[in-house]
């Protein structure tokens, strides 16, 4: 997790894609929601980034040293090198989610 120019396109064009496809669901009266779509979505991306590079629990390979995501690496325990244990991408991801759906029904009510 980080933020970098690149990613933040690849993320806004990744949002927007998938509001794109969604035109396939939705009636085109409401071809409006492909913004709301983008735009949590493209929310969503820079809450993951943020949250994964602030807090996921990042290990150290005590056999390679490398920075590894899960608690086992070369197919021994890792030891824990920063971030809050319980964070893993799998509850980032879950937040980033979460968060996304929040952005949609507050920009619904505006």
């Amino acid at each position: 997790g980080g933020v970098s120019g690149v990613g933040l396109a690849g993320s806004l064009f990744g949002a927007l894609f998938i509001s794109l496809i969604s035109v396939l669901w939705i009636d085109k009266e409401q071809i409006d929601f492909i913004l709301l779509i983008t735009l949590a979505g493209f929310a969503a991306g820079i809450f993951d980034s943020v949250i994964g590079a602030k807090f996921q629990a990042q290990y150290k390979c005590s056999e390679c040293s490398r920075i590894v995501d899960g608690k086992m690496h070369c197919d021994t325990s890792a030891l824990k090198y920063r971030g809050i244990s319980f964070i893993n991408n799998d509850f980032v991801n879950l937040a980033a989610g979460v968060f996304g759906g929040i952005v949609v029904f507050t920009l619904i009510r505006v």
